[in-house]
């Protein structure tokens, strides 16, 4: 149970953090701006899951520097009042000459002050914020997951849409193979609805990925995985990426939480290879897994925008041949 977990490897220290700066390095050496624009979007969302998770550290951080450094503000209404100087001006001056310097200095312990006030109130049996802290690591799971679903649906439509008819081929020919997926009023096999055509003037040559992204399940690691491996069957770079074990905890985790409210279930122990004496328990979630399966995220997303990247540049070159 989550509840077993040591209260130090419960809470964010700084040190495990997600390689954001390792995913913006990466995506340096993609060209295709789509796709670049994709990966900082990917990055941003899960920084936004780090700041989650560190919220009360911030919050008790703050706290502190309150107390320590309001009377700067008293300090700068007497100089103005004394040197008969426009108080914003002077608060300005002192913030920069006495206040920033302190801040500098005592910022180690700040953080440290920080996570004694938290571990307290973690630990507090009466109106503790245990239970808060664990929900913020179960919400962070969900929004890694639905971040890389977004990442690789979009990624692929815009794979095949900027690649037309060679990158969308191989989709095409798996077509009536395919009645599983959705959209069924938009496409069925090889069939495409006229008003979905007239919609598009007749033209979808750079829609493709759009009209078909409909015939696949980009809420699923096996599913992302059958929508890559239809498209791009001869890439043994994603074919790897997308097997990483990493991605299938974070899904098992995130579908617990929102489908299960975060009690361990028959599925999760089949997915992740967990006891089946965990069925009925409540999810064990720490800092480190929930990173760790943050950091196989960056991994496998990078990967495979760097293989979808030369893909596409490939495809792009050979239309401009064509013409």
């Amino acid at each position: 149970m989550v509840s077993d977990v040591n209260i130090e490897e419960l809470i964010y220290d700084g040190k495990d953090a997600l390689e954001t700066d390792a995913l913006s390095t990466g995506l340096k050496k993609i060209k295709i701006k789509g796709i670049k624009q994709l990966g900082i979007n990917f990055r941003d969302n899960l920084k936004l899951v780090e700041s989650m998770v560190a919220l009360p550290h911030a919050l008790l951080s703050l706290e502190h520097y309150q107390r320590s450094l309001v009377p700067h503000e008293i300090v700068a209404a007497v100089k103005s009042r004394i040197q008969k100087r426009e108080f914003s001006e002077t608060r300005k001056e002192v913030f920069e000459s006495d206040v920033l310097p302190k801040v500098q200095a005592m910022t180690n312990e700040a953080v440290d002050s920080a996570e004694k006030a938290f571990l307290g109130l973690l630990q507090d049996d009466w109106g503790g914020l245990r239970s808060t802290y664990e929900a913020l690591l179960f919400s962070g799971s969900v929004w890694m997951w639905c971040s890389f679903e977004i990442l690789t649906r979009e990624l692929w439509e815009l794979a095949l849409n900027y690649g037309g008819s060679y990158a969308s081929k191989n989709v095409v020919s798996k077509l009536p193979e395919l009645e599983h997926g959705g959209g069924i009023d938009l496409l069925r096999g090889r069939y495409i609805s006229l008003d979905y055509l007239a919609k598009h003037g007749y033209n979808i040559s750079n829609k493709l990925g759009s009209a078909l992204s409909c015939k696949f399940d980009f809420t699923s690691a096996n599913g992302i995985k059958e929508a890559y491996l239809c498209a791009f069957p001869k890439s043994t770079n994603i074919r790897n990426a997308l097997e990483d074990k990493g991605i299938i905890g974070l899904e098992a985790t995130r579908n617990v939480v929102v489908h299960n409210a975060g009690v361990v279930d028959e599925a999760f122990c089949d997915k992740v290879n967990a006891s089946k004496s965990e069925i009925g328990k409540r999810l064990q979630l720490n800092t480190n897994k929930l990173f760790e399966y943050g950091n196989s995220s960056i991994d496998v997303g990078l990967r495979v925008m760097t293989a979808v990247s030369s893909i596409v540049s490939y495809a792009k070159s050979l239309k401009q041949e064509e013409k």
